[in-house]
């Protein structure tokens, strides 16, 4: 008890103070996380040939489930997909909110087995559920939840502190990544305005600001942003089932939320694909996000990792 009191006041201080959108204390956070991983479970996890299995990864995060479905349609797609993410605390529906409610069972699934899953040449997507990997996230989780406002750990799309998070990234290691600032503070690409984009070069290690438009840069519309909202997990898991099985906006007749929650889909996808080297330009991308669903691969990517875990649980 005394611990969480300690805990909820720190985090508490950092946010009435402003300290959370510092770039330095945010920089020594990431640090202080990675230095707990060999506390956690991740020791007993033997990884061989590292480097070679992070090439062929990618991942696509924000602090809601919104970009969930973009994620399965990039790995429809071909690409390697790998989801790192939480239960939500700061939207209605988390990813692994909706994976749970999808049947999937994270919150059963080892360290190790979750590997197996990611190195399995036949899984294109796999998820990484924070609360197994980080211990720490586990015990912070009920804390963040009852203190019931944004901590440090959500305090993502701040303008200023995109090119932070992309030095710390490289700082990390990672030779390729994104920042994303969407219109009206969203932490993915928006289909409501123009996003920020702050590129992590691989060849020489520079950052690159660059903006990125619905219309101009992927061929879409613009749509509101009260058009993407969900209700909860279930609501989503809707949304989610409904934008799989069709392969374009004519299939939704005049329901315009559905038509502007599949431009949201492509348009994040269609970069996902992008970054990952599948597609040459954000054009190009789309259609190869089109074709994910239109084929019935990106289903087949979702329903291809619930199916391999819970064997993988079964049998263990």
């Amino acid at each position: 008890m005394a611990q969480r009191v300690r805990l909820s006041s720190l985090l508490t201080s950092i946010s009435v103070t402003g300290l959370d959108r510092h770039p330095k204390l945010i920089a020594t956070s990431v640090d202080e996380i990675l230095g707990n991983w060999n506390h956690g479970n991740l020791d007993r996890v033997k990884i061989h040939n590292i480097d070679q299995l992070l090439k062929l990864i990618c991942d696509i995060v924000g602090t809601g489930g919104d970009g969930t479905t973009a994620a399965i349609v990039a790995a429809g797609a071909g690409l390697k997909v790998c989801k790192h993410c939480n239960q939500a605390l700061s939207s209605a529906s988390g990813l692994a909110d909706l994976l749970i409610t999808l049947g999937i069972p994270l919150d059963r699934l080892t360290p190790q087995q979750v590997l197996t899953l990611v190195k399995d040449p036949e899984t294109d997507f796999s998820f990484l559920f924070s609360q197994i990997f980080y211990l720490i996230f586990k015990k912070l989780g009920p804390i963040r939840k009852l203190l019931g406002f944004p901590t440090i750990f959500n305090r993502f799309a701040i303008p200023n502190l995109d090119q932070t998070y992309c030095e710390v990234l490289k700082a990390l290691g990672l030779k390729h990544s994104w920042v994303v600032c969407g219109n009206k503070g969203l932490d993915e690409i928006s289909t409501s305005g123009p996003t920020s984009l702050w590129k992590l070069n691989e060849k020489d290690g520079t950052v690159e600001n660059l903006e990125l438009d619905p219309v101009k840069s992927f061929g879409l519309r613009y749509h509101p942003m009260e058009q993407l909202i969900t209700k909860d997990p279930k609501d989503s898991l809707k949304t989610l089932d409904l934008l799989l099985d069709h392969s374009n906006d004519q299939n939704f007749g005049d329901d315009i939320n559905q038509i502007a929650k599949l431009d949201f889909v492509l348009i994040n996808a269609s970069a996902l694909l992008v970054l990952g080297s599948s597609a040459k330009d954000y054009k190009q991308g789309i259609e190869l996000a089109r074709e994910s669903i239109r084929s019935g691969r990106a289903r087949e990517a979702i329903e291809k990792f619930k199916a391999k875990s819970l064997t993988v649980v079964s049998n263990s």
